[in-house]
This record gives C-alpha cells, structure tokens and sequence, in this order.
C-alpha cells in the first residue's frame, strides 16, 4: 500500500497556488524597466499607450 499526498484541490478555484505570488510584483518590474529604457517614469495602471505616450512628452519636456 502506498499513501500519496494530494494538496490540490482544497480551494473552491482547485488552484495549486505556485505562480500565483507572480502576479503582484509584475507590473513594478515593467514600469521599472520602461523607466530603465526610456528615462520616463509611468506611475498608473493599467499602463496604456495614452499613458506611456504621455510619460515619454513629459520625460522630454522635463530634459528639454
């Protein structure tokens, strides 16, 4: 006889629950890394192309 754990399945979504702590810090490192790139910080989410167009003028204006 063999006895095997079985950890699935104890929440009502049958999550494992692995990556989801990935999740959180993810829209930081990409922010960061536009920052890194570009000199532009964005400081809003969800990060549309109106706000990084607006980021990148402001960056600009601010060198300029």
């Amino acid at each position: 006889m063999h006895v095997i754990e079985d950890y699935l399945a104890l929440s009502s979504t049958d999550a494992g629950g692995i990556g989801e702590p990935a999740k959180i810090p993810t829209a930081a490192a990409v922010a960061n890394a536009f920052y890194n790139a570009t000199g532009a910080r964005i400081r809003e989410l969800p990060m549309k192309p109106a706000a990084v167009l607006a980021a990148l003028e402001q960056s600009r204006g601010v060198r300029a």
